[in-house]
């Protein structure tokens, strides 16, 4: 039997161009029926980690930053197979290339999926990344839900301020 997966979704920080853009009200009505119930990893027996032998890779866009250095906590929404379907970032937290760099590298990767009592779930996996001038960006799992929230309109993100859509 064939199934059939949801197109993967770029959560977006403030404007958009309309190729990327965040869904409508009406569309996202639609798909908060369609989802899944994206666990937190912290309350799972297994959470999701990415396949041994995985390099993940967010390349530095060419673009300074106002401080020079950038941190964010971001999303991510792993199916039940281990693929990343949405990648969410704080909205004005980083410049959009960077957004684009963040969600791009990790809408790539595929994770051995969490688990719950031997069940294979789907999840929503919190990660730091950090970026710093003439340095390679770099990336952490949150443990223990550090900075789960469980506001906001679109449902949990990492952020205390919550997720953009």
């Amino acid at each position: 039997m064939q199934t059939t997966q949801a197109p993967r979704k770029l959560t977006q920080a403030a404007d958009p161009p309309s190729a990327l853009r965040a869904p409508t009200a009406d569309e996202d009505d639609e798909d908060e029926a369609a989802q899944p119930n994206y666990r937190p990893a912290e309350t799972l027996t297994e959470p999701p980690r990415p396949l041994d032998g995985a390099s993940l890779s967010i390349i530095h866009p060419d673009e300074t930053l106002p401080e020079g250095r950038a941190q964010v906590s971001v999303a991510l929404l792993i199916s039940q197979s281990g693929q990343v379907d949405e990648v969410r970032v704080p909205a004005g937290r980083l410049p959009q290339r960077f957004v684009k760099a963040v969600q791009q590298a990790f809408l790539g990767q595929t994770f051995r999926p969490g688990r719950l009592d031997g069940q294979e779930v789907a999840a929503r996996l919190c990660v730091d990344v950090r970026f710093q001038e003439k340095e390679r960006p770099r990336w952490d799992l949150v443990t223990a839900g550090a900075l789960m929230n469980t506001s906001g309109p679109s449902g949990p993100g990492c952020e205390s301020e919550g997720s953009a859509r």
